[in-house]
């Protein structure tokens, strides 16, 4: 039972990896909430996250307030894809919590199921197992997760276990559909200019097996778009008939950020290893410093490997 591994703990912190996604996000506050209401000294830190999950209870709540002896780390596969590695490495304990294939159980104790859709699947049923009582507030970040996940329950490993979770959680009062709208159906306009531009720029390329489009940092500034606007382009593109792997690049100040996606035909995930990146079989990404056409001409020969 989770309780066991945490309840002798009193000064805890919460993280996840960089760029945090939903379920990074939804994962991180409702395991915080829940500490919250046991009592305990519990603070999270989160890197910059996309403004749509600002409606999440306890986001504005970040902030390290404690020296640290447990440090839960969610949805993150190995240390280096830490938020926050230096406070990672400063506690005396850890505890791991992730559905990625490639963790490198790098914590103390591991909770690592790499069938799940999302970390906040896992956590609700941890939850659940140990007779924990979830709130709304909880119920709410956990179904971000879940739906950012699995793109508005349309890609991952879905199951009966996933929509009894939503089932459960919308006897509590959460509105699965309004969390479905605010993540993934609704476009701002900013979202809907950077589509239009990468729309305009896809190729399709290997008899139109791979489908390509990239950003610029011009074409943010031009916009002035914000952290996560591009979210779901890459999605978009693997949905043209014939396409089997779809690659989204876009320049950022780390480098160029790699989305790569595919129906599962294809382990998009073998290809982000190629360049140290890491993922699920469907959904895999990376950032690397390299020049974006020399990056996409190195995916598609990795990529052709295994069409």
């Amino acid at each position: 039972m989770l309780n066991n591994y945490i309840m002798d703990y009193d000064n805890i912190l919460i993280m996840a990896h960089k760029r945090p996604d939903g379920d990074a996000i939804g994962s991180v506050l409702a395991m915080y909430l829940y500490l919250l209401g046991q009592g305990k000294r519990v603070s999270f830190v989160l890197d910059e996250y996309a403004s749509v999950f600002s409606f999440l209870p306890g986001i504005d709540k970040q902030g390290l307030k404690n020296d640290i002896d447990l440090v839960i780390a969610l949805d993150t596969s190995s240390i280096d894809r830490l938020s926050h590695e230096e406070l990672f490495k400063k506690a005396k304990h850890s505890i791991g919590i992730d559905h990625h294939p490639s963790n490198t159980k790098y914590c103390d104790y591991n909770f690592v199921y790499d069938m799940e859709p999302a970390t906040c699947q896992i956590l609700y049923y941890l939850f659940r197992d140990s007779d924990v009582l979830i709130t709304k507030d909880m119920g709410i970040c956990l179904i971000n997760g879940l739906v950012t996940d699995t793109n508005g329950f349309k890609v991952g490993n879905l199951t009966s276990k996933s929509y009894e979770m939503v089932y459960e959680l919308s006897l509590l009062g959460v509105d699965v559909k309004d969390i479905c709208n605010r993540t993934v159906v609704m476009k701002t306009r900013k979202q809907f200019s950077l589509l239009h531009k990468a729309i305009s720029n896809a190729e399709f390329l290997l008899d139109g097996k791979i489908a390509y489009t990239y950003l610029k940092k011009e074409d943010m500034d031009e916009v002035n778009a914000l952290l996560g606007d591009h979210e779901g382009i890459v999605d978009m593109i693997l949905n043209v008939i014939g396409v089997e792997v779809a690659i989204f690049l876009m320049e950022t100040k780390d480098g160029v950020m790699a989305s790569l996606r595919s129906h599962g035909n294809i382990d998009v995930m073998k290809v982000a290893s190629a360049f140290n990146g890491g993922g699920h079989v469907c959904a895999s990404g990376f950032t690397i410093d390299m020049e974006m056409t020399k990056l996409k001409n190195k995916l598609i020969m990795e990529i052709e490997k295994y069409l």
